[in-house]
């Protein structure tokens, strides 16, 4: 597997997430 396009791909789908707001509160998101 190629890492370098696998985690390309992951922070790709993270930064959409984000722009969408499809993503856990900050409580789970952090943890805390």
């Amino acid at each position: 597997a190629d890492l370098n396009s696998v985690m390309t791909d992951a922070v790709k789908n993270y930064i959409k997430d984000v722009k969408s707001k499809d993503f856990p509160n900050e409580e789970e998101q952090y943890g805390g």
